[in-house]
């Protein structure tokens, strides 16, 4: 089971969402949101952005809902598509002025939003196993409030959509004589496992059925009894929004079998795809490869006078006595007793014993976009120097593991990453010309897995960046409000990995300062001056690495 104290339900909820984002192609960001109506669903803005509401709906928790309504993102349900086969379909009613159209589409749409969340559920659960679980369950919650929320009366009569609503939520004792019932359980059961229009044929199958309600309702002048169920309707009719569109020229004539092959088709391919994600994962979500060859400079020159003041620093903290808990010792740590006993772990791992702990890990992680490099003595030079004089003052030193990675990204929203782990590797601190902008996320989420897994008990991790993030996906440009977003909540992923970060933005503008603060917050220094100001930067990076590492 999740520690949520170690990741909340929101972090969780974001992490998934993360990975979806990965997955779906072309990248489009997923912003989540929250209220407290009962309701969720998903709104798509052009290729600019998805947005999923989460609200508070009897019976189903926000991780069921998101699940949810992550497949209609994942499985591109065919909103556009939809919307103008039922108009179409709501026109043909027009030779009777008496019927409001804007209901009569919003029938269809009711029952085209049930058949399609079927559809998604049951893709959803063939890529992760517990949302069968999960899915079911919610259904019988949301199931046993059917008879609440649809009275059965003679005004409806044997009601189609209300057979629809439950067999979808598992309520068929209710309405298992039905006439349509049959029908409406073989169309449920066909849609499931089908690619984007499997839904739609669904909606064609069941169109009689609607069909054949409304017009009893006009033979009966009982338009009351479509405007009775309005507001339920005008509630659930929709729950996603312009996600995709799909060929319905040919609906009348595709069969279930062609849109289940085309289901199975997109699972594998999702699938495949989650594979290659969970793989790389190890490092990074993203495109990423390592060190794009380009022509190494001059080696970086280090400032011996405060790499000598840093040697001697490192040399007494790796040095200094340090408590830690173990099986040993003469006094007990009632802390760690009391949490090992409620986490029923090891009980007896709660001595106090003093010894010299070895090991620290330092990453200095820096920007390579084409803005760090300005000409004179520029910030990518003083990156290098900077990087030299770290590895200048841990000579002699064998229990401190230092690296330093250069990142960007190109247009396409691949990210370079060069690896430097000695003082001659710091000539492969420069530019890489092919990736000019600033994946700021991409490079939080890639340093802080990198220095996890670094061997140091101590770790600190250093970015350095001259500006605000800057990120292309296929050669389009992510508004910078959206990467501030990702950058901030990479950072609250980063930070469980790694708790001593900090971040020296260089020559600021004002845009690029508030950028910066925003993703780091108060782990943010910032500095207006590179020519002049190496001794005083390394003099602040020194008693900032002595305040975290000591």
């Amino acid at each position: 089971m999740r520690n949520k104290q170690l990741l909340t339900d929101r972090e969780n909820e974001r992490t998934f969402v993360d990975i979806i984002e990965n997955v779906v192609e072309p990248f489009i960001p997923i912003e989540i949101r929250y209220n407290n109506k009962p309701r969720s669903y998903v709104e798509t803005f052009g290729d600019s952005y998805h947005v999923i509401t989460l609200g508070k709906i009897k019976g189903v928790d926000k991780f069921t809902a998101l699940n949810h309504e992550v497949g209609h993102i994942l499985f591109n349900s065919p909103t556009q598509s939809a919307e103008d086969m039922i108009t179409e379909w709501a026109e043909d009613w027009k030779a009777d002025s008496f019927i409001p159209l804007d209901l009569i589409k919003k029938t269809y749409w009711y029952a085209l939003n049930i058949l399609e969340d079927q559809r998604i559920e049951s893709l959803m659960a063939k890529l992760y196993i517990n949302n069968k679980r999960r899915f079911y369950k919610a259904k019988v919650n949301v199931g046993r409030d059917i008879e609440e929320q649809w009275e059965l009366s003679d005004e409806h009569g044997d009601y189609p959509l209300r057979v629809l609503e439950c067999v979808r939520f598992l309520r068929d004792v209710l309405i298992n004589e039905s006439r349509y019932y049959n029908e409406v359980k073989r169309i449920l059961n066909e849609v499931e496992g089908t690619g984007q229009k499997g839904a739609l044929i669904g909606l064609t199958e069941f169109k009689p059925f609607i069909d054949e309600y409304i017009m009893e309702s006009i033979r009966r002048n009982q338009f009351h009894s479509i405007a009775s169920w309005k507001e339920e309707v005008d509630h659930n009719t929709l729950d996603y929004k312009e996600v995709g569109t799909v060929d319905t020229s040919n609906i009348g004539h595709d069969t279930f079998t062609d849109a289940l092959y085309d289901g199975e088709e997109q699972v594998q391919k999702i699938l495949k795809k989650l594979s290659g994600h969970i793989l790389t994962d190890t490092i990074i979500t993203h495109n990423t490869i390592e060190d794009d060859g380009d022509i190494c400079v001059g080696d970086g020159k280090p400032m011996e006078d405060v790499a000598g003041g840093m040697n001697k620093i490192f040399r007494k903290l790796c040095e200094m006595p340090k408590e830690t808990i173990g099986y040993d010792g003469d006094d007990i740590d009632i802390e760690s007793y009391i949490t090992n006993k409620a986490e029923k772990d090891d009980i007896e791992k709660c001595f106090i014993d003093t010894k010299y702990v070895n090991g620290i890990s330092i990453l200095v992680s820096v920007d390579g976009s084409m803005s760090m490099e300005d000409g004179g003595y520029s910030s990518i030079s003083y990156a290098r120097d900077m990087a030299a004089t770290l590895y200048k003052a841990i000579e002699g030193i064998n229990n401190i593991d230092l690296r330093t990675v250069v990142w960007s990204a190109n247009l396409m929203g691949v990210m370079n990453v060069t690896t430097i782990k000695s003082m001659e590797d710091t000539r492969k601190i420069r530019i890489a010309r092919d990736y000019p902008t600033t994946p700021t996320h991409m490079a939080i989420e890639y340093s802080t897995k990198m220095i996890k897994r670094m061997k140091g008990r101590k770790k600190l991790l250093i970015f350095i960046t001259d500006g605000s993030p800057e990120y292309m996906k296929n050669g389009m440009f992510i508004p910078s409000t959206t990467l501030v977003k990702m950058g901030n909540n990479a950072m609250m992923r980063g930070l469980r990995r790694c708790d001593n970060i900090m971040a020296i933005l260089i020559k600021p503008s004002d845009h690029s300062k508030k950028c910066c603060s925003d993703i780091f917050g108060n782990r943010l220094m910032v500095v207006d001056n590179m020519k002049g100001g190496s001794d005083i930067i390394m003099n602040k990076f020194k008693r900032l690495v002595m305040s975290v590492l000591k």
